[in-house]
């Protein structure tokens, strides 16, 4: 039988166990966090707002200058209508793309991520009129940043769902003289929605993404700012029968600093609804557009998602 000392040893013993018991029920492995890591990684790759075709960057995909819009299977829209002569085409041939979990709250229940794309390549730039292709200039891409924040949830399945998404803010590294994007509206007739954007790493909801109906004709304007230099804006969005075609428009200026398009979301082939679209508004500057060979390549984009719905659709998963 124990006595005295040997009963205080033994229940030393007991307590402890219980204590490393319980510390091991509550601390997290290795395994565990790289597990929920994974799960967040495939959610990303596979959801419309930010899988590989939610890059929806201002890529023309040649190097041949065009004065139009230039899409994969040769799909063209006239854009000489607001600009002209000006033919380019930005060409990226390089596109990294990383996915890094900047926080994860103690319960492994909320993820903030930030995705980027580092681009480079080449801008190919002709604006002789009439045209020349030996007066092609070639503007080297050296490091153009492609960045946008996601917000998700994982509910009691250990299932993660992307709850709240930026847009993309995408601008050359070390630019010469920096483009300022002030904002970014979007009118749509006749359902009368309005968006407005100041910022591009300001975290929407689903429901507070842009969201317009099949009939809709949208409005799109932008204000810009841009040290020792002017610029022009462009509209870039996809048409989306595989393969999928780029379409690249340039927007009226209205002002100095403003500019104003319109396109009918018809145009964006939707065939059902609710459906999840991308598009852009592209500044380049106006030396990088119409200068001599030594000037450098310089843009700005922000990137938006939008959905096509119909009242009383859900928002898209």
């Amino acid at each position: 039988m124990m006595k005295g000392k040997g009963w205080y040893a033994l229940g030393a013993v007991i307590i402890l166990g219980m204590l490393i018991l319980s510390g091991c029920g509550k601390k997290e492995s290795p395994l565990q966090a790289s597990s929920e890591s994974a799960l967040i990684l495939t959610t990303l790759a596979n959801s419309g707002y930010t899988n590989e075709d939610a890059f929806g960057g201002t890529n023309d995909g040649t190097d041949v200058p065009q004065g139009f819009s230039w899409g994969s299977a040769g799909w063209t829209v006239p854009g000489w209508d607001t600009l002209k002569p000006v033919r380019f085409a930005r060409h990226i041939t390089r596109n990294l793309r990383t996915v890094k979990i900047d926080s994860l709250n103690a319960e492994k229940t909320k993820a903030w991520v930030t995705i980027t794309h580092d681009l480079s390549g080449s801008f190919y730039d002709n604006s002789s009129y009439p045209y020349d292709p030996y007066k092609t200039y070639i503007r080297p891409i050296d490091d153009d940043k492609w960045i946008r924040h996601v917000y998700l949830e994982r509910n009691e399945a250990r299932v993660w769902r992307v709850v709240k998404i930026s847009p993309v803010d995408v601008q050359t590294v070390n630019s010469p003289y920096p483009i300022t994007i002030v904002s970014v509206e979007a009118d749509a007739k006749p359902s009368g929605a309005h968006y407005a954007f100041t910022r591009p790493d300001t975290l929407l909801a689903r429901e507070e993404l842009p969201a317009f109906q099949l009939g809709d004709t949208v409005t799109v304007k932008v204000s810009v700012l841009v040290e020792c230099d002017s610029t022009w804006a462009f509209l870039h969005r996809w048409y989306h029968p595989l393969p999928w075609h780029h379409i690249r428009q340039p927007f009226y200026r209205t002002s100095l600093t403003t500019f104003e398009r319109n396109w009918t979301i018809p145009e964006d082939s939707v065939f059902t609804t609710p459906a999840i679209r991308h598009a852009a508004v592209d500044l380049i500057g106006m030396k990088a557009l119409f200068g001599g060979e030594s000037e450098q390549y310089n843009a700005r984009a922000w990137g938006f998602l939008y959905v096509v719905k119909n009242p009383g659709d859900p928002y898209p998963d």
